[in-house]
């Protein structure tokens, strides 16, 4: 990825990462089209293959974004004190909401993500993918169950 991605504006990146994360969300990796992304976020194509070089340099950088997103989202509403499973599951849950503030379709996207099975899309989450499954097996290993029995 190209780092200057950055150097935009915030709202020319968000238009950019909102409509990859919807025409991801809505289509599945195979079935979405660079040129919906870039119909719904109002660039030229050019400017999206500049930056990511690819469908699939879109599809990794948005998953990527997602996933760093969601967890410092989830690293400031989920309290390390808590072991009550119904809090943390409701913490985290107002996490994904925070993040949906600013990405309306980043948690549809990655639960779209779950089921995708096209190898290439696959292999270039999957280090990510296994972050955030990391990240949830972690909260929720705190969950005191002893008093739900």
């Amino acid at each position: 990825m190209n780092e200057k991605f950055f150097d935009l504006k915030k709202e020319k990146q968000d238009r950019m990462i909102n409509a990859a994360l919807k025409i991801f969300a809505l289509n599945g990796y195979q079935h979405a089209c660079t040129d919906d992304i870039v119909r719904e976020a109002a660039v030229s194509k050019g400017l999206l293959f500049h930056y990511f070089g690819s469908k699939l340099g879109v599809y990794e950088f948005v998953y990527d974004y997602s996933v760093r997103y969601l967890l410092l989202e989830l690293s400031s509403t989920v309290d390390a004190g808590k072991t009550d499973l119904f809090t943390l599951m409701q913490q985290v849950e107002c996490g994904k909401m925070h993040a949906m503030c600013g990405y309306p379709y980043l948690q549809q996207f990655l639960n779209r993500a779950q089921s995708e099975n096209v190898s290439e899309a696959l292999l270039a989450t999957e280090e990510k993918r296994r972050q955030l499954e990391e990240a949830y097996e972690k909260i929720y290993a705190r969950a005191d169950l002893q008093s739900y029995t």
